[in-house]
């Protein structure tokens, strides 16, 4: 049992880069903000504004407590194959084999966040813990398995403030993270072998960063109107070198929002345009870049909707007073321009707290 739960986590904890995968890396990502074709730099909603813009932070019109916030996410291979995952005996190397024959190309994701948090207008304070692995198995003579796993967890806080008769947000949040990653391939002999969670944990190389987000939002029509804004952010600035775990890249992002009301509705229609330099810079192409988002309120419900990289978004957001439950499908990017090489996947986060 302790063999298969290494196995499936190898295989499928958002994803970094496996080998041959050229999809841009991230910390933390909220689920609100992916159904929105992660179009997010500039909102502000709750906690997660302070891993995207944390000027975002004034434009909380609530406080709270979130005690319990788990996100879950999986790609479609991965829930085609859950039968074979349990079926399989992984200490035998005959029926290990005949598992990476049968998802030989299909690219195996999942992944797992708790980021428990405290919110309110202009701060923001949280703890969290993210998994992100991807594995794709590969030779069907001799099959072989890539992983690719980063394990982050640490602390962040954030502030913001407003200026200019409130025309002019301004942000700065700052993580003390740890990192755990590797990048290997293993044998079938590897993955059946009795010692295989110690194989795991001599590869896995470890880091600390201490890194900042900065951002603005400007107003160009008033926050209580249907209001107009711009918005820039510069992430993970700070020591990107995490030690012998996998590096970070400063990355410079821009956005525009508009939130017109209408009768009983509130709407939010966004676009972002990531990474303007090309810091991440395994590929130039400008529609992974781009991302456009919206979403329509009404009470406790939320419907969204976007283009993530080209591809369509879809979720929606159900929030009572004590318990808040998102929802997203989107698409990731994983080749070296836009319409490439897509892959299907779904995330969901509840949220209990008050």
């Amino acid at each position: 049992m302790k063999k298969l739960i290494i196995l499936i986590t190898i295989l499928i904890l958002p994803s970094v880069l496996f080998a041959a995968s050229l999809e841009y890396p991230s910390i933390v990502r909220s689920t609100k903000a992916l159904g929105m074709g992660d179009a997010y730099y500039a909102m502000g909603e709750d906690q997660y504004a302070l891993f995207y813009n944390p000027a975002g932070l004034a434009r909380i019109d609530k406080s709270r407590w979130s005690i319990l916030n788990l996100q879950i996410g999986a790609n479609d291979n991965l829930m085609d194959n859950k039968n074979a995952y349990s079926d399989t005996d992984w200490d035998d190397e005959s029926e290990v084999a005949d598992f990476l024959r049968d998802i030989i190309g299909k690219h195996q994701n999942f992944n797992g966040t708790f980021f428990p948090a405290y919110y309110k207008k202009n701060f923001s304070l949280g703890v969290f813990a993210s998994a992100q692995v991807t594995g794709i198995a590969r030779n069907k003579v001799f099959p072989e398995l890539d992983a690719d796993a980063v394990i982050d967890y640490g602390i962040i806080g954030g502030i913001s403030r407003s200026f200019m008769s409130d025309k002019l947000d301004v942000g700065v949040s700052v993580i003390l993270m740890n990192r755990r990653s590797l990048s290997e391939t293993y044998s079938v002999a590897d993955i059946a072998s009795d010692e295989f969670d110690e194989i795991i944990e001599d590869d896995l190389e470890e880091g600390t960063g201490l890194l900042a987000n900065v951002g603005v939002i400007y107003n160009i029509t008033p926050k209580n109107t249907s209001n107009l804004r711009v918005g820039a952010a510069v992430n993970n600035i700070g020591t990107t070198s995490m030690g012998d775990a996998k590096d970070l890249e400063t990355t410079f992002n821009l956005s525009v929002a508009y939130s017109p009301k209408f009768g009983p509705f509130s709407t939010d229609f966004v676009a972002d345009f990531r990474d303007v330099f090309q810091a991440n810079d395994q590929d130039s192409d400008i529609a992974k870049r781009v991302n456009l988002g919206a979403q329509a309120k009404w009470k406790a419900l939320a419907l969204r909707t976007g283009l993530h990289q080209g591809y369509f978004t879809a979720g929606f957001g159900v929030d009572l007073r004590y318990v808040t439950l998102d929802y997203a499908y989107y698409q990731e990017e994983l080749g070296a321009y836009a319409g490439q090489l897509e892959d299907e996947r779904h995330v969901l986060t509840l949220s209990l707290g008050f």
